[in-house]
């Protein structure tokens, strides 16, 4: 029930869920990919545990007739495919809707965990429904009945960055470049405060498929200066901030981005400290930190078991040697040091390259 669910903690909710999934049939699912993962990394393990004869006679217990049939015929399925037993041989969805900035990464591991690909959206709070992904297409079209659309050229969010006086030019729809990044400006059909408004969404605009006639796109992220992390938080520079000397340690400068690495999320954190902090030390006590910070961190690894975090531990010194070159260079005072957040890969391998 609605009024029941909404009192629920988010983990509760998606268990729940599943639970009530397993009584009947399930049409189309519609979850962050991140999610989908999850389970279905968690019922070939459940389903491992059965076959070995580990699975507990109370959780055998829990399970209803219903659920008992749909569980047999689920293996059977998979027996006759010469396979194991996936999610999708159990729900069976005939659709998913995923959404995320990580749902490209998750596209082909959805599949396999519940045998249908998921069709990506692309919604926020202020504009609804914004973009859908059709059958075939490489990325995400625009929906054309729900907002006036201008893209700003990432070229001109850096011009705006450096002087807020400056009259940026957006661009229409009819006149973006494949393969440019832009961000996302609307003006709502439907009243409400928004008039040519800033979502602070990032964007990229794809190469053609032949399969839409509307130019392609996929999602890259919040423009801004909070790191997305697989869709369940975006932690701001504050909180970083805190978490990190809420570690007791002598960290020095810092700068962190989020990364991919093998269809898995990273909080890359690069960081000046002497010699007395190890890697492992310095990784628990952030990680800890921001779990006391953060409660959308602590279910990346109470529900998914993902334990984002990383740290590259720089000698002291890397963070002036980085001011001094790009000065020789004749940058700009803004380019002089890396940004706190959302660090580009050029200035975390200068970094790195600098600290040799």
């Amino acid at each position: 029930e609605p009024a029941v669910a909404e009192h629920m903690e988010f983990k509760t909710k998606v268990r729940t869920n599943f639970e009530a999934a397993m009584e009947t049939k399930v049409d189309l699912i519609i979850s962050l990919t991140s999610i989908l993962v999850s389970a279905g990394e968690q019922f070939e393990d459940s389903m491992a545990l059965r076959k070995n004869g580990n699975n507990s006679r109370g959780n055998r217990a829990k399970l209803s007739w219903r659920a008992r049939l749909k569980l047999a015929n689920a293996v059977l399925k998979a027996g006759l495919n010469g396979r194991r037993p996936r999610a999708g041989d159990m729900w069976d969805p005939k659709g998913i809707i995923g959404w995320g900035v990580d749902t490209p990464v998750f596209r082909d591991r959805v599949k396999d965990y519940w045998g249908v690909a998921p069709r990506e959206i692309y919604a926020c709070t202020e504009g609804g429904v914004m973009g859908v992904q059709s059958k075939g297409a490489n990325g995400m079209v625009f929906n054309p009945y729900m907002n006036f659309l201008e893209f700003l050229p990432a070229s001109e969010v850096a011009r705006l960055e450096a002087d807020p006086t400056y009259a940026a030019q957006t661009q229409l729809l009819c006149e973006v470049a494949p393969g440019e990044k832009y961000e996302v400006v609307i003006s709502s059909y439907y009243g409400m405060p928004f008039v040519r408004y800033r979502l602070g969404h990032q964007i990229r605009f794809l190469q053609p498929s032949g399969v839409e006639s509307l130019p392609e796109f996929e999602f890259l992220g919040r423009s801004d200066d909070r790191l997305d992390i697989a869709g369940f938080t975006r932690i701001d520079e504050k909180t970083m901030w805190q978490a990190v000397q809420d570690t007791g340690l002598p960290i020095g400068s810092w700068t962190a981005r989020t990364e991919n690495r093998n269809g898995k999320p990273i909080l890359h954190l690069y960081a000046e400290a002497d010699d007395a902090i190890t890697q492992a030390d310095a990784e628990d006590r952030l990680h800890m930190a921001l779990r006391a910070e953060d409660d959308f961190y602590c279910d990346l690894e109470d529900m998914l078991g993902i334990r984002p975090l990383e740290i590259t531990l720089l000698p002291s010194g890397t963070w002036d040697r980085y001011y001094d070159n790009r000065l020789r260079r004749g940058l700009e005072l803004h380019y002089l040091v890396p940004p706190r957040m959302n660090s580009s890969e050029d200035d975390v391998s200068e970094l790195v390259n600098l600290a040799r």
